[in-house]
């Protein structure tokens, strides 16, 4: 349980999905890739006993690494990989919603 005043990650994920569907009129499709990639990162974080209202930038930093390493070709002749990094506007919306529900 999240200490009193903390919101824990679900309800900021549900919070911003909201946000998502109503202000951008994101598709079934886009608030499902939102959701997976966030609760991907929720899980990441909380394996260091972080979330999304304690995050820090090396914190994300370590996450996006991860998913280099995750995701990236398994040998050399492969060729580079980009891992797509979500706006930051995702990251600011997150921000928002923790200091509009405080």
């Amino acid at each position: 349980m999240a200490p009193k005043g903390k919101i824990p990650d679900k309800v900021l994920i549900e919070l911003f999905l909201d946000m998502v569907a109503a202000e951008r009129g994101g598709t079934r499709n886009t608030l499902s890739a939102y959701a997976c990639d966030l609760v991907d990162l929720s899980t990441a974080l909380a394996t260091t006993q972080r979330s999304f209202t304690d995050a820090t930038a090396e914190d994300l930093r370590s996450y996006l690494a991860s998913l280099t390493e995750r995701f990236a070709p398994k040998t050399a002749a492969a060729p580079n990989v980009v891992v797509a990094l979500p706006d930051l506007t995702v990251y600011d919306a997150l921000a928002s919603l923790e200091g509009a529900a405080a």
